[in-house]
């Protein structure tokens, strides 16, 4: 029997916090982050977006607890699965909810507005959008997005429309990755739709057309921005840069073949993250950059 502590460890969904990773790409990518305290304001801003993160999953089971119950999969989880109640669940994602913003104010006015805009997206898509198709995806790509924006709040750096563009595209596609890979797990439990979801199971073909060039079309946006000025005043050899786009477009590739052949299993970040080609192919890219020449 699992212990309390790694029940409560499952509920916060520690494992999905590897996406908060996303506040340290702009100094990564401007080559800041060890200059000015930088480094530790954008730690601060993981670990708020961490725990105010943390919160609205905990209020999002809550209130799809009904259509969790029955679903193949999410029956599991601490709240439906009766493991956490409600009221404690509850309770635990205000103490954390307050400390995620008690960080955010340490960060300034405008990074406690992004925040808040996360917020406030988070209960438009729990308590309204979530039931819409597309939609529902167009918001999941946002919260992708925010992350990077307040990423280059705290650095105080302005921002870069090549690596809007390219997120953009890319979580576009990890979002339509992510109902597809849904739609897999009903179809091999027969059923037709759960509620809480505006998708069925006759679904999959356009969300894996729409996913798949999503993701590609991030690769050509990669490719543009290598080309760019901006790329040039950052390395002294941008050209071996090139070098990125085919490695990104095989990882793209290969995981929508992950999911079409069922080998990821209802979440994708989890998949990624425990996957060794993942890391192979963070090797590759390290390799790339160190050849290409940090100026």
């Amino acid at each position: 029997q699992k212990s309390f502590i790694t029940i409560i460890a499952k509920q916060l969904r520690i494992h999905q916090w590897v996406k908060n990773i996303r506040v340290f790409v702009p100094a990564l990518a401007g080559h800041l982050l060890f200059e000015n305290g930088i480094f530790i304001a954008t730690l601060t801003a993981f670990c708020s977006f961490c725990l105010i993160a943390s919160s609205f999953y905990i209020i999002n089971d809550i209130h799809d607890i009904n259509s969790d119950r029955i679903h193949p999969k999410n029956k599991a989880r601490p709240i439906a699965s009766g493991k956490i109640s409600v009221s404690l669940a509850l309770f635990i994602s205000l103490i954390i909810l307050i400390i995620g913003a008690i960080l955010a104010l340490r960060l300034g006015l405008l990074f406690s507005i992004t925040i808040l805009t996360y917020c406030i997206l988070n209960i438009i898509y729990t308590y309204y959008v979530k039931q819409i198709i597309i939609l529902d995806l167009i918001i999941l790509m946002m919260f992708y997005t925010i992350r990077l924006l307040a990423g280059y709040v705290v650095i105080q750096s302005p921002l870069s429309i090549w690596l809007l563009s390219f997120s953009i595209f890319l979580f576009f596609s990890l979002g339509l990755l992510k109902r597809y890979v849904e739609i897999i797990l009903l179809r091999e439990n027969n059923i037709e739709s759960v509620s809480g979801r505006g998708y069925s199971i006759d679904d999959n073909n356009i969300l894996m057309s729409i996913g798949v060039c999503s993701g590609l079309v991030a690769s050509l946006v990669l490719l543009l921005y290598i080309g760019s000025d901006n790329v040039a005043v950052l390395y002294n050899r941008p050209i071996i840069l090139i070098s990125l786009v085919p490695i990104y477009m095989y990882w793209v590739s290969w995981t929508w073949f992950m999911a079409i052949r069922k080998k990821i299993k209802l979440d994708p970040v989890t998949f990624t993250i425990k996957n060794k080609s993942t890391y192979f192919l963070l090797l590759c890219c390290s390799i790339v950059i160190i050849l290409a020449g940090i100026k």
